[in-house]
């Protein structure tokens, strides 16, 4: 099973969740650094989530001026504002809070409130604990929606690096497969898991020399395939 240390976030799931976990997202970046992208591309990202891991994913996000803050923020790039920005939105949203600053609109300039900057047409990016974006993790992978593969594979690298889950409970069968391999376990009833998610009907159980239960499958033109379960 990966360690938590090895592990860090997937563009993937930066994207899914738009959420965080500081310590599994490849290292702090500054809060300029990170929102000279972000505000071009419509978030903001608070100060703890400011990552490596949210860095690769801004880069990945296409850029498209006629649907983002862009306007606002060439504005604010061609009147040379851009250090003093940076700078009042840090304080603003230390000193309220991402609810108040996101409901003002405003950012305070040199003591007076002025319209710079229209906070609730981003969409901000914020930092959780390990396990609450593992419990949601788990969430999406117990709902039974249709995963596309980068998703499933996204969502069970997370779980697994974060302590995993009991495969059985998941349904959907890609997933509970890649649970079942990277944490080394099997299904509670394999002839039942089999019979349930096996491409062909079961034609044969027996163990093999080493103890391994065989499950072998197949239909009726002769093609096979056979299942190996090892304690």
């Amino acid at each position: 099973m990966a360690k938590e240390q090895e592990y860090t976030m997937s563009v993937e799931l930066v994207r899914m969740f738009r959420q965080v976990v500081p310590e599994l997202a490849g290292g702090m970046r500054s809060f300029t650094e990170v929102n000279e992208l972000a505000i071009k591309r419509g978030y903001l990202v608070v100060p703890e989530a400011c990552t490596g891991a949210v860095m690769d994913w801004l880069k990945d996000e296409k850029f498209d001026p006629n649907a983002t803050f862009f306007k606002d923020w060439q504005y604010i790039q061609d009147n040379g504002n851009i250090s003093l920005m940076f700078e009042q939105i840090l304080h603003d949203i230390t000193t309220y809070g991402t609810d108040g600053a996101l409901g003002n609109g405003y950012v305070s300039n040199d003591g007076k409130d002025k319209p710079m900057m229209a906070y609730d047409r981003l969409k901000l990016v914020t930092a959780v604990s390990a396990d609450e974006l593992k419990a949601r993790c788990v969430d999406m992978l117990k709902s039974g929606a249709a995963l596309k593969e980068g998703t499933c594979k996204a969502l069970v690298d997370f779980v697994v690096a974060t302590g995993g889950c009991p495969a059985d409970e998941i349904p959907n069968k890609e997933a509970a497969c890649l649970l079942h391999f990277h944490q080394g376990t099997h299904p509670s009833d394999p002839v039942e898991y089999v019979r349930k998610e096996g491409r062909f009907p079961i034609k044969e159980v027996t163990t093999d020399e080493n103890g391994d239960l065989l499950i072998i499958t197949g239909d009726t033109t002769g093609y096979f395939i056979r299942y190996t379960f090892t304690e």
